[in-house]
């Protein structure tokens, strides 16, 4: 039996993150390389990369065509970092 991929990479969503990223980095401008923002802009950047693998796992799981699923792009651009741990460790609890 083929065993599948939890995890996968996926170039649309690695562009949508990067317009999530380019927004952050409109908002502050000149300060986002400062201490304070410095490490919101590491955060975000995780965001960018992990964004691009954990998107494909969670859409399935929210209607198409629906409001919410706007919000639940910010929501887990934001929160993807997190996520992908998460997925890794209870794959690894799965085995």
């Amino acid at each position: 039996m083929k065993k599948h991929k939890i995890i996968s990479f996926d170039s649309v969503s690695f562009i949508l993150g990067g317009i999530f990223f380019v927004l952050y980095l409109a908002l502050f401008e000149s300060s986002f390389y400062k201490f304070p923002n410095i490490l919101l802009t590491i955060y975000f950047l995780l965001c960018l990369i992990s964004f691009a693998f954990i998107l494909d796992y969670y859409i399935k799981k929210v209607p198409q065509y629906s409001f919410v699923l706007r919000l639940f792009y910010v929501g887990l651009y934001i929160l993807s970092p997190i996520l992908i741990i998460f997925l890794i460790l209870r794959s690894r609890h799965e085995k």
